[in-house]
């Protein structure tokens, strides 16, 4: 059997696919040549004619997500179905390979590479738009306060952040707002449930600034919040230094959404200005800004990396992406120098909201539906142990609050989660199903689960 690799996206695949589907029909009949007046015998057959030789094609493609990945197999298959004796290899590479890939690539497969993508797009998008945040429909519309605390408790979470947000214009579709008021009235009725984080609008003005001020002295808010590209401004946008500065007076770190950003409506697309190296003049002009860049800085991930070891005040979270999709640079920088700069996450309801999901996810690099069981790129796998580190002692160091929680030591806050396995014990495959069976905070048992 014959193996070609194909160092080149599966857009190509596709090509070849919407090629064989389009083979022109004759417009004319074919000619019969009129019989001969004298036949001869044909000539005798002394060996079969040889077997075509089976032909394996290695692709590489991108395409991780279900959606994706489940156009990219059906495209396969029907691909083999009709070319008997080629199978194709599907391999997933990171963005960066491929990008690497084409720059080396000669300037006409760059081009048919271009071409194949502009086919295909369309195909990509009409099934997978809505389903880029796979989230249960039931929850799409939101659910109540009493729901979400149950979720909670089954995933063994003492407390969440409430965000008060306002996502661009509340006049346009697709914009929305969550007042600082509501976000007050859920913290006061649950106080050791949820804490607080102000929304940004820097189209506010001095307004802002007061709503922002009040949310911290008055409600009680921990932090601030800044979506850039419902705001339309990259992160060093001068609009919103005073806000910046606020933040600075009130001692509160902000957390901001770097990397890309989905379409979240056909009618009003949004720039993805949020490019983590523009965390670069903040970070030098507010040194006693802490700073969070959430969703991993995806697919500008160096940089995110790069801001986190240049600068003090800079953190890095690992949400919105479940850790088997994590690029591997990503990976690495958690496992090694930059271990106390990482917090863990999971943007719920884009990612499931348990933690031990995370773990597992983090630690097998297999999917919940059993597709990957050897492991989703396995060699980015992490320890227990380090994706324990990560959501606990990570996270409280990003925190500046290190010396009273994130560890079980003397001195520590008694906030202590009892599992129904040993996780560091048991075979990583089974971590999924643990369950917790007590949370403890601040020294009160605020949830035990039936025996």
């Amino acid at each position: 059997m014959k193996k070609v690799t194909l160092i080149l996206s599966v857009i190509l695949t596709l090509s070849m696919v919407l090629a064989a589907c389009a083979a022109p029909a004759p417009t004319e009949a074919p000619v019969v040549p009129e019989a001969p007046a004298e036949t001869e015998a044909p000539a005798a057959v002394t060996e079969a004619p040889a077997a075509a030789e089976e032909v394996t094609l290695v692709v590489w493609d991108q395409f991780y997500r279900d959606v994706e990945s489940e156009v990219m197999e059906t495209l396969n298959a029907e691909f083999e179905a009709a070319h008997p004796g080629v199978k194709i290899e599907r391999v997933i590479k990171t963005l960066d390979d491929l990008k690497v890939t084409l720059k080396l690539a000669p300037v006409e497969l760059a081009e048919l590479v271009r071409q194949s993508w502009e086919s295909v797009q369309p195909i990509m998008s009409a099934k997978g738009h809505r389903l880029e945040v796979r989230m249960p429909e039931e929850i799409r519309g939101g659910v109540s306060v009493e729901n979400y605390l149950q979720r909670m408790d089954r995933a063994g979470i003492d407390r969440s952040l409430l965000i008060a947000v306002r996502a661009g214009d509340i006049n346009v579709k697709g914009g929305f707002e969550l007042p600082y008021a509501r976000v007050h009235e859920v913290c006061q009725q649950y106080p050791q449930r949820f804490s607080g984080l102000a929304g940004i609008d820097p189209f506010r003005g001095m307004q802002g600034l007061r709503d922002l001020e009040q949310g911290v002295r008055e409600y009680g808010f921990v932090g601030a919040h800044l979506y850039p590209h419902w705001c339309g401004l990259a992160p060093d946008h001068a609009k919103y230094y005073p806000y910046y500065a606020k933040c600075c007076e009130l001692d509160i770190p902000i957390m901001m959404q770097v990397g890309h950003n989905l379409v979240y409506s056909r009618e009003r697309r949004l720039p993805s200005v949020g490019r983590p190296i523009c965390l670069d003049q903040v970070a030098i002009d507010f040194p006693e800004l802490r700073l969070i860049g959430i969703h991993i800085g995806i697919p500008w991930t160096d940089e995110m990396i790069s801001m986190c070891w240049k600068h003090e005040n800079v953190y890095v979270a690992g949400d919105a992406y479940a850790p088997r999709y994590w690029p591997p640079a990503f990976v690495h920088y958690a496992n090694t120098f930059g271990r106390h700069k990482v917090m863990f996450g999971t943007d719920w309801p884009v990612a499931p909201l348990s933690p031990i999901r995370g773990i597992y996810a983090a630690v097998t690099r297999a999917t919940l539906d059993g597709k990957h069981p050897g492991g989703w790129v396995p060699a980015q796998k992490l320890t227990v142990e380090e994706a324990v580190r990560a959501y606990t002692a990570g996270s409280a160091y990003a925190e500046f609050a290190d010396a009273e929680k994130g560890t079980l030591a003397p001195g520590s806050l008694a906030d202590i989660v009892i599992l129904s396995d040993d996780i560091f014990a048991i075979a990583p495959e089974r971590i999924r199903d643990v369950r917790v069976r007590t949370t403890v905070v601040g020294g009160r048992v605020v949830y035990d689960a039936p025996r």
